[in-house]
């Protein structure tokens, strides 16, 4: 396959997930992506097929610490370019975005490693958090300390921030984990 094939096919998946979004009318035509990966459910073994970028690394690492996380995604998605178009979606959200989980699609920006690696295991965090039920929803500790601003914004976002600091520690963020918040991260 040439790369101007491969290319179109690219293009056609982000033209088709945009569609889905709802957001075709933003959509930039020059959005070019590093990869695109679609199932099998297997991601352990999907994870062996590809180049190794640093972004690939770290999703390969995620896939290699637990598999589970990535339990109901079918695509995952890293594009080199901004994907703030995604926020004007019916799921969007305010500011910059960084990536995003919508329906059964993984959607990153690539950018630093640092920032990728908060970014998937905040993304794989709302994963974790859809698959729990009401009742485990409502035993999350929504408390103080949180871990970033963003956290204050619901019970998921505070998941989300709290799953990636337990799993990745960058800038110590840890520390500020609460022990209630630990717990019910590794009990899950």
């Amino acid at each position: 396959m040439n790369l101007a094939h491969y290319r179109s096919i690219v293009n056609f998946h982000l033209l088709l997930l945009v569609f889905l979004f709802g957001v075709l009318q933003d959509y930039p035509n020059s959005l070019e992506t590093l990869s695109v990966r679609q199932g099998p459910m297997d991601w352990s073994i999907e994870a062996e097929k590809f180049a190794k970028s640093d972004i690939e690394l770290l999703i390969d690492e995620a896939i290699t610490k637990d598999a589970t996380y990535f339990v109901g995604i079918s695509e995952i998605v890293v594009s080199k370019e901004d994907i703030d178009f995604l926020a004007h979606g019916p799921q969007g959200c305010q500011g910059h975005l960084l990536g995003a989980l919508i329906k059964d699609r993984l959607v990153i920006k690539d950018s630093d490693n640092a920032t990728n690696k908060k970014t998937l295991y905040h993304e794989l965090g709302h994963n974790v958090w859809r698959r729990l039920s009401e009742e485990q929803k409502a035993k999350w500790p929504f408390l103080e300390p949180f871990v970033s601003e963003y956290a204050k914004v619901s019970p998921e976002e505070d998941f989300a921030e709290s799953f990636s600091c337990a799993k990745t520690n960058l800038q110590k963020c840890k520390e500020l984990l609460s022990k209630e918040k630990i717990t019910f991260i590794n009990q899950i």
